[in-house]
């Protein structure tokens, strides 16, 4: 039991160890990856690469060398010098294997390195181009002497043989060996038949093909990784250990005070060197955890201070803007006052669409989809005309049967809008700006073989075009090339969120000196009348000119006066309450009260969704109304068929008109719109 427990215990810390260590290499090759694109020979060539090589293996005592190697096995940059050494690995079966298997981190058996002319273990990952063809390798060659060293700081005097083998058989690493480290195991021992089987862990009596000696071994799979570790120990030392247990208990009955001792001494000796393994593992586990924790929290305060400063700049200018236009107001005759209160709900527009884009990056903003004809809709491109300036010419190319796309028609103009302006900024204000539209068919990802409809839009300028490091990153909230105060970084981010909540992609391609094409994938729909028809009875109905008995319920003594003002200006007779308790209270039957606009987040014992609950409930033909800035209150409101309208609330022709139509048809006529 002793002897299974110790080699038990000495798989457990082998494995962790290499688990971290194929982390630490799998993320070695995806930092070099990440650095290559679909033609990175010039980048391999160059000097610069070889030092990020070095850098990036530097204090890694187990990487003897970091290499890449082309598609057809050249050697094209390693960490180990400069100039690259002509190397050709193309005829090695673990080249084919991992060229086999770009996708996976291959682990090679035991073989001499071509570059480092050491014997090695190679771990590798393939470099894949955009088009999915293979482009090469990057291969980590890893030193056994390395694990080696390590397993025999973990058996010390111990009689424990400690290995790592590959899934079928190779040997990686192996303490101790007596002249030549063993290459492979036997593919008829027990142990293999339980490595075939499946097994990640177990415990085997057998007799060793490497040594000969019938042991007991305990082995364990390293996370995901196709390699095991052993631990075993021979079963004669165990017999010699009982012996030598069985002479202690005679010495002991003999002489039991140093016996005792004896034992004692044991017993520590053996805790102090487990207690020491397992707190070097437990400060290294330690240690970059704190490290990933102080990166990541460094990332997430330099991305929310962007955020603050941005968004308290913009709205610094919108309250500007109101500031300005109230006091002009307060002076002006009331003739006059008219393009001051315009001035007032344009700022206030203009907050309620940075909000929109905001909650768009973090796609928390719903979206209404409608079907739309693009043969219509670029006829009115007003908006884009203005915004780009009389300096640009655009040019619209449609393609015959162009198909109808499903969008939410604001959020793709805004879309466009931000593609426009940032094209009129590259060409400064001069130049030409190309909107192509098509049909065309694409994958929806990267693993589906199901080639779904698209529209396709190609928004090309004329401007100076980007380079590839920063077309990667043009996608990304808060990024961009544009000088501090002039840009916020959330065009093109809300951009990419408005296309993948609509259900199509976006791309951005680089191009020098030629200007840049931005294309918008978005998913195909078919033209409905039938909510223009519905919309327009809406519009046509004859409004209520009976003054409508109002309970307004809201918490913010600011906010409950404008809105009791502006409802009051529409002709109704308003009742102001403070929380959800007081029109609980108010709203007991029987009362006067014709419709309910209600706050969700109150003071008090119940919220503004437990009124509408209990008014769901207790009196379904209320007409009510709930306010809300926050989308997945709103979602909760719909499940429960509660109307809600998001703030700030500029539709206020909208709630007027779905007001009077509530109060004004019979019971059962009409149904409750969604917000």
């Amino acid at each position: 039991m002793a002897a299974q427990d110790a080699t038990q215990r000495s798989t457990f810390i082998a494995e962790e160890h290499a688990q971290k260590i194929l982390d630490i290499d799998t993320a070695l090759a995806e930092r070099v990856l990440d650095g290559l694109d679909d033609d990175s020979a010039p980048v391999l060539a160059d000097l610069a690469f070889y030092d990020r090589l070095e850098r990036l293996v530097h204090g890694y005592g187990q990487v003897d060398a970091l290499s890449v190697f082309s598609a057809d096995g050249r050697l094209t940059a390693t960490s180990l010098r400069y100039p690259t050494p002509p190397v050709n690995i193309a005829d090695r079966a673990d080249f084919r294997d991992a060229k086999a298997r770009p996708t996976e981190l291959y682990i090679s058996g035991p073989l001499t390195g071509r570059v480092t002319g050491k014997p090695t273990f190679n771990v590798m990952k393939g470099h894949l181009r955009s088009d999915g063809r293979f482009e090469g390798l990057v291969s980590i060659a890893m030193s056994p002497t390395y694990f080696e060293n390590f397993y025999r700081s973990v058996v010390d005097a111990n009689p424990i043989t400690i290995g790592m083998i590959r899934g079928d058989g190779a040997v990686l690493a192996w303490y101790p060996f007596k002249v030549n480290r063993p290459g492979r195991i036997s593919t008829t021992t027990a142990f293999f038949a339980l490595l075939r089987s499946g097994r990640e862990a177990g415990l085997v009596t057998m007799k060793s093909s490497v040594d000969g000696e019938e042991k007991i071994l305990a082995f364990r799979k390293v996370g995901n990784y196709n390699a095991y570790v052993t631990a075993g120990i021979a079963v004669g030392v165990i017999r010699s250990a009982w012996l030598a247990r069985f002479a202690v208990v005679a010495i002991v009955t003999a002489v039991p005070c140093l016996a005792l001792v004896i034992i004692i001494l044991f017993s520590l000796r053996r805790l102090n060197q487990e207690a020491r393994l397992w707190l070097r593992a437990e400060e290294e586990t330690s240690r970059r955890a704190a490290i990933e924790a102080i990166a990541k929290e460094n990332q997430r305060i330099e991305a929310v201070g962007n955020m603050v400063a941005l968004v308290a700049h913009d709205f610094n200018n919108l309250l500007m803007a109101i500031l300005g236009f109230a006091h002009a107001a307060s002076r002006q005759a009331p003739q006059q006052r008219k393009e001051s209160m315009d001035g007032i709900l344009n700022a206030v527009q203009r907050g309620q669409n940075l909000t929109r884009r905001l909650l768009s990056v973090s796609k928390k903003q719903p979206l209404r989809p409608e079907s739309i004809s693009l043969v219509e809709w670029s006829r009115q491109m007003g908006l884009l005309r203005s915004a780009v300036g009389e300096g640009v010419v655009i040019e619209t190319v449609a393609q015959d049967d162009l198909w109808d796309v499903r969008v939410d028609v604001s959020e793709f103009e805004l879309a466009l809008l931000n593609i426009a302006i940032n094209g009129r900024d590259a060409m400064n204000g001069r130049g030409r700006l190309t909107v192509a539209f098509s049909n065309c068919r694409a994958q929806v990802g990267d693993h589906d073989s199901v080639l779904s409809e698209y529209v396709r839009i190609d928004i090309a300028d004329s401007g100076p075009g980007i380079d590839s490091a920063t077309a990667k990153r043009a996608f990304e909230p808060f990024f961009s090339t544009k000088p501090p105060g002039q840009g916020t970084g959330l065009g093109l981010s809300q951009v990419r969120s408005f296309c993948e909540l609509s259900g199509g992609h976006c791309s951005i391609a680089p191009a020098i000196p030629t200007g840049t094409v931005v294309t918008l994938f978005i998913p195909r729909g078919t033209t409905s009348r039938a909510d223009e028809a519905a919309s327009s009875a809406v519009r046509n109905a004859t409004e209520n000119s009976e003054s409508v008995r109002m309970l307004l319920v809201e918490d913010d003594e600011m906010v409950a006066e404008a809105q009791a003002a502006m409802f009051a200006a529409f002709g109704y007779d308003v009742t102001r309450s403070p929380n959800a308790d007081d029109a609980y209270v108010r709203l007991q039957p029987p009362h006067q009260f014709q419709v309910v606009i209600s706050d969700v987040q109150m003071p008090g014992s119940m919220t503004g969704i437990e009124l509408a609950e209990y008014l769901h409930d207790a009196q379904p033909d209320l007409p009510l109304m709930m306010l809300t800035g926050f989308v997945d209150q709103a979602e909760r409101l719909r499940k429960l068929g509660v109307t809600a309208f998001l703030k700030p609330l500029t539709e206020v022709a909208a709630l007027d008109e779905w007001i009077r139509r509530r109060v004004k048809i019979p019971e059962g006529n009409v149904s409750v719109p969604q917000g």
